[in-house]
């Protein structure tokens, strides 16, 4: 008897243990409540650098020149977008690549160009003064240089002696932001270098 009494004993232990267990404090979790109210919008940030909105620039273009006179040599570049609002109110820069669109191999002057130093004539052993001016007119520009400096195709294939053009509408903010002071600085439209970037030029 006391054998099944105990059997018993045991079993009510266990059920009561189960029983126990049941009524724990960590029960399934609820639904989910109501969205709360939107929380109060916070103050505008500040402005972001302007963009290059409104600039308009050419690929690198191949430019024939013929002789006027013994020392003048000139070239036409048809440019659409040189309007007459252009020509009152904007800004035209025009650039010249003495390398070669060959990967590295740009050495980019910005016109005009008055240079005594860099080049040589056609034997390479005697420098020359190259100048190189632009000039505009509606949707044209008109180059004139003392030197015949015709685009041409080397043995390699890459194009030599390249210009391109550049238009700035009137009122258009061109400004980069100084990487030191977080200042504004005015673009140096004759550092290409800089144009590039700011522009994103593709080469």
């Amino acid at each position: 008897m006391r054998q099944k009494t105990l059997r018993i004993s045991g079993l009510l232990l266990v059920a009561f243990a189960f029983f126990l267990a049941s009524c724990s404090k960590t029960g399934p979790a609820g639904p989910a409540g109501a969205t709360g109210a939107t929380g109060a919008t916070g103050p505008a940030g500040p402005a972001g650098p302007s963009g290059s909105t409104g600039i308009l620039y050419s690929p690198w273009l191949n430019v024939q020149f013929s002789q006027v006179f013994d020392t003048n040599w000139v070239a036409s570049i048809v440019a659409p977008a040189l309007t007459d609002s252009i020509l009152n109110s904007g800004e035209v820069k025009v650039y010249f690549n003495a390398g070669s669109d060959s990967t590295g191999n740009q050495f980019v002057l910005p016109l005009p160009v008055f240079e005594p130093y860099l080049f040589t004539d056609s034997t390479g052993k005697n420098s020359i003064t190259l100048m190189i001016n632009s000039y505009f007119s509606d949707t044209t520009i008109t180059i004139v240089s003392n030197e015949d400096i015709s685009s041409f195709v080397d043995n390699s294939g890459y194009h030599n002696w390249q210009f391109r053009y550049i238009i700035i509408p009137g009122g258009t903010k061109t400004s980069l932001p100084n990487s030191i002071s977080g200042a504004k600085d005015a673009i140096d439209w004759n550092n290409y270098s800089q144009v590039k970037a700011y522009l994103k030029l593709p080469d």
